[in-house]
């Protein structure tokens, strides 16, 4: 007997997961084509912007020898000539231990100061941190405000954790009505884990009339966007024929899929489905 292991509701974690990866994503892209040397000279005639760019550089090893510690003081140049960028990069670095003394309280101080200049990463971690109480005193509701403004600055991460907190009414009064709207913002955005949250709300009618092929369709770029449960659960649609013809190798090909991304049950799946010949 196959293991149906629906994940409802992977909220918290998942979106956690999504942002630490948003984040270290959109410092990749802000590399892109910099040139640390043009940026040492801007540093050093006063532009902070130039310095956090630097700092980039020294992170990531990118143009120049990867120096952490050189990088956050780079990050401290440009946050106190009044780059926010600077100021949430440095926060990052206190937050994770990277290159200074790990010191969460720091980081917060230093993604609040990024957050009031409307530096919107800052605003997001912040939420986050008053979310888990990492460095501030949890509190639901600070947290929820700060998504909504990340929401409404148009970060699709702060819509999905916005969502995510009015799916569990943490900050907010629960209205999953109003959680997959900002679900399907956030998903049409590109942050899979959105995707993945509004197909499980089709296919149980969670705040939705019950539509198991638009649940099917989510599940299928949350799985294409590397959400194992998605793929999971799209190898449970097939296997058991939800809103698509029964396919047992397709259901095979799905689990597999989640295995390969460390989902258990569709590694125990996949075992089952290829001793019984499929």
């Amino acid at each position: 007997m196959l293991k149906t292991v629906y994940i409802k509701h992977l909220l918290v974690t998942l979106s956690t997961i999504l942002c630490a990866f948003v984040q270290l994503e959109s410092i990749a892209q802000d590399l892109a084509g910099d040139d640390a040397e043009s940026n040492h000279v801007a540093c050093d005639s006063g532009d902070s912007r130039a310095c956090s760019m630097l700092g980039d550089a020294y992170f990531s090893s990118n143009g120049v020898k990867q120096d952490i510690l050189r990088a956050s003081d780079l990050y401290q140049k440009a946050c106190d000539g009044g780059d926010a960028r600077g100021c949430y990069r440095l926060g990052y670095l206190y937050f994770d231990g990277k290159g200074v003394a790990q010191d969460q309280v720091k980081a917060s101080k230093l993604f609040r100061k990024a957050c009031d200049e409307d530096y919107f990463d800052g605003c997001l971690k912040l939420g986050q941190a008053y979310f888990f109480g990492e460095g501030v005193k949890q509190d639901y509701f600070k947290s929820a405000k700060l998504y909504r403004k990340t929401c409404e600055g148009g970060e699709a991460v702060g819509c999905l954790n916005l969502g995510n907190a009015y799916a569990t009414g943490n900050g907010v009064i629960k209205n999953q009505v109003k959680a997959n709207e900002l679900y399907l913002n956030s998903c049409d955005n590109g942050i899979v884990g959105a995707c993945f949250n509004l197909a499980e709300a089709h296919a149980y009618g969670n705040g939705v009339t019950q539509d198991q092929v638009k649940a099917n369709a989510l599940y299928l770029r949350s799985c294409n966007g590397g959400i194992s449960s998605g793929c999971f659960n799209l190898g449970d649609v097939y296997y058991n024929g939800k809103g698509v013809e029964r396919d047992i190798p397709k259901a095979k090909a799905f689990f597999g899929k989640a295995c390969g991304l460390r989902h258990q049950a569709g590694c125990t799946n996949y075992g089952l489905l290829h001793e019984d010949g499929h």
